[in-house]
């Protein structure tokens, strides 16, 4: 490891690392084995990754996080909202129930688990409805750490192109009620 003795594993999707690739001439999630042979080098002593995606996270990883010593007992989680129709509106692949299931499945597994997210408040076509279940999730949830946003179209994306874009008064509004 020529005196690195930290390693932070980084990607959009970092749990989803190798779900392309054949094994034994099968398909199959290896982020796992990943953190697993990166942790049997001797000179690593600290293992992190980032960002995993709430839909990919599975119980061999947090085994794998449990089970390998240089791995940081720390898992950032991306919520984005505690809203269903948001985070399909997103195309985030889970729900605000799925999310907290995986969340409590690492927290289960991975003895003092640290536990941080993302949110976004006032994507387009968010309720006052939508934003109490962020709150709500939130307030089950009981992050460490949290990175809280406030949306913001970014030109060529499918969310500035919609209609129901939530006034910016109102999602400052929200914002400070979440922080």
């Amino acid at each position: 490891a020529d005196g690195v003795v930290e390693v932070t594993l980084l990607g959009q999707n970092v749990n989803s690392y190798g779900r392309d690739l054949a094994v034994d001439g099968r398909r199959r999630p290896i982020f796992a084995d990943l953190l697993r042979r990166v942790g049997d080098v001797d000179e690593i002593r600290r293992i992190r990754f980032t960002s995993p995606h709430p839909k990919d996270i599975k119980e061999d990883v947090a085994i794998a996080m449990a089970e390998t010593a240089a791995v940081c007992e720390n898992l950032h989680l991306p919520l984005q909202s505690g809203s269903a129709p948001i985070l399909r509106a997103m195309q985030r692949g889970y729900t605000p129930e799925r999310f907290l299931d995986k969340l409590r499945m690492a927290e289960d597994i991975v003895p003092g688990l640290a536990t941080s997210t993302d949110v976004i408040v006032g994507f387009p076509g968010e309720t006052e409805a939508d934003f109490q279940g962020t709150l709500d999730v939130m307030a089950e949830a009981r992050f460490d750490n949290a990175y809280m946003f406030i949306y913001s179209p970014r030109p060529g994306t499918r969310a500035a192109e919609m209609d129901d874009q939530v006034d910016p008064d109102v999602a400052q509004e929200r914002f400070s009620r979440l922080v």
